[in-house]
């Protein structure tokens, strides 16, 4: 069954499941509307950088740690349409949180559905990360949008790669790639695709030639994202660690860098089972229990992939991939200490 095809089987039922998970993802953080500027968020408004004196080329060409063209730009969209209201942005992002929850739906059905079109599943999946309690920092922060912006397009794209794989529809491989640089135009980690395409053909048996290609094109994607940014971030990256303007700080040792990512990984694996006192800074965790939750992730990444149940599996390496860039605070010197002690 094609992938427009599962969509259409059963279109009422389909209908109603994304009018229910659209709903949920509304009336669960409805409560941001009412939020005003915090943080930076009043920086990334008003700075005149970023929502009035902008050419094209100042958006999509430049050399900054931090380049992430489609957020400016949906800030000076929201600009010229709210000026320093904040309901509006807030609502901006809870329409691209809603969109996300119903692409979940979509992907996972793809992923999960049977030739019978059964999309109970893949709508409970949607239905989970509308309403699940992790998501509020992305929402509720006006500059949390930068994180949905990647997510909406990272969806897009693998989607793509999708249809691709199962159709072998060259359009599937375009699509993906031109998703990938917008997912990367709005976050850094929008990157870690090109690993979850390679995985995702791995595990399900993909033909080598066909992966091999959808490689090198998203490769290519890459190559012409870092050309856009004027070598930008990776250079720093590459810097002598403590220099000036390098990432890395010369204080992080590689074993308290390990350290950082079990725990760390662990602390995130914890707040996705059980998302209890939420916090936007939290410190550095320690203790068995983290160290137990990353080894049982690794353990049932292995343990499903020898049952040859590669759907789990890619799910379990899903999260795993995804969850380390969010841990690289803490080895830069462009954060200080402060960033050193809080994931």
């Amino acid at each position: 069954m094609t992938i427009s095809g599962l969509l259409k089987g059963r279109s009422a039922v389909n209908a109603f499941f994304i009018l229910s998970i659209v709903s949920a993802a509304f009336f669960g953080a409805i409560a941001a509307l009412s939020n005003g500027f915090v943080w930076d968020d009043m920086h990334m408004v008003t700075n005149p950088v970023l929502v009035d004196s902008n050419s094209f080329y100042g958006y999509f060409f430049g050399k900054s740690l931090y380049f992430r063209p489609f957020l400016r730009l949906s800030l000076s969209l929201d600009w010229g349409l709210w000026r320093m209201s904040p309901m509006g942005y807030h609502l901006h992002n809870l329409i691209i949180h809603a969109a996300n929850s119903v692409l979940v739906f979509v992907v996972a059905g793809c992923l999960m559905a049977k030739d019978d079109g059964d999309m109970l599943p893949a709508f409970l999946a949607g239905l989970a990360f509308a309403l699940h309690p992790v998501h509020s920092e992305a929402i509720a922060w006006i500059s949390g949008r930068t994180d949905l912006l990647a997510t909406f397009f990272f969806l897009l794209a693998f989607l793509g790669f999708l249809i691709y794989r199962w159709e072998d529809n060259p359009r599937g491989i375009v699509i993906c790639a031109v998703f990938y640089l917008f997912s990367m135009f709005s976050k850094e980690n929008g990157i870690t695709l090109i690993a979850v395409v390679v995985a995702y053909g791995l595990l399900t048996k993909m033909p080598w030639r066909r992966l091999v290609l959808s490689a090198g094109i998203l490769l290519a994607v890459v190559v012409v994202y870092f050309v856009m940014r004027q070598g930008s971030g990776l250079s720093d990256v590459i810097k002598r660690p403590g220099t000036q303007g390098a990432y890395l700080s010369p204080l992080i040792s590689m074993i308290n860098f390990l350290y950082d990512l079990v725990y760390g990984s662990g602390y995130y694996i914890e707040k996705l089972l059980l998302p209890l006192n939420l916090n936007l800074l939290p410190a550095i965790p320690g203790g068995g229990g983290f160290l137990g939750l990353f080894l049982s992730g690794g353990g049932g990444f292995l343990f499903w992939f020898n049952r040859c149940w590669p759907f789990i599996a890619f799910s379990i390496f899903l999260i795993g991939l995804t969850i380390p860039p969010f841990l690289f605070n803490i080895i830069s010197q462009v954060t200080g200490t402060f960033g050193w002690a809080h994931l």
